[in-house]
């Protein structure tokens, strides 16, 4: 598949650039580490074998590197696939679709709170590094919220833990 992408470099340049790839990380790594020498991406798109764009959200690439969390995620997927549902759990169908769509709910939330409590992390330190007497204020707040969230968080856990322990001992 192709990454083709433009930016716009320091010197406020146009930049407009297409590369082979083998993965999609390998493209999205590529992406993070354009953002994070200074360049805004304006546009960035994938182009499969069959010629079809697909559109990619610039605003996601922050200059952070997601590889580390893509790669965790996936071996977590690939060990929990590997054993099969019926070894782990003796359940009747009905009892099983609970657990798992609670589990689901559980997974998701969990997804999104980290997601939160990162994206309020990374607006912190970009108002610390600013510098501004203005942004004391709102450093303060946002890390009152951060609090809540990271609380919420550890209890999502917690109670996600308890229904896996309670659905692996049916």
């Amino acid at each position: 598949m192709t990454l083709r992408l433009s930016a716009i470099n320091p010197q406020q340049e146009l930049r407009q650039f297409s590369c082979v790839i083998t993965r999609i990380e390998s493209g999205f790594e590529l992406l993070t580490s354009i953002v994070a020498q200074g360049e805004m991406l304006l546009s960035a798109e994938l182009i499969d074998e069959g010629n079809k764009p697909t559109p990619l959200p610039v605003e996601a690439f922050d200059g952070v590197s997601c590889l580390s969390t893509l790669k965790l995620l996936e071996y977590e997927w690939t060990a929990i696939l590997a054993v099969p549902i019926s070894s782990c759990f003796n359940l009747d169908a009905q009892h099983r679709d609970w657990y798992r769509a609670q589990l689901y709910g559980y997974e998701k939330h969990i997804v999104r709170l980290e997601l939160l409590i990162s994206d309020i992390n990374r607006i912190c330190q970009r108002a610390e590094e600013a510098q501004s007497p203005a942004d004391e204020r709102f450093i303060s707040h946002s890390r009152a919220i951060l609090s809540c969230y990271e609380a919420q968080l550890a209890k999502t856990h917690r109670i996600r833990n308890r229904l896996l322990e309670g659905f692996q001992a049916i």
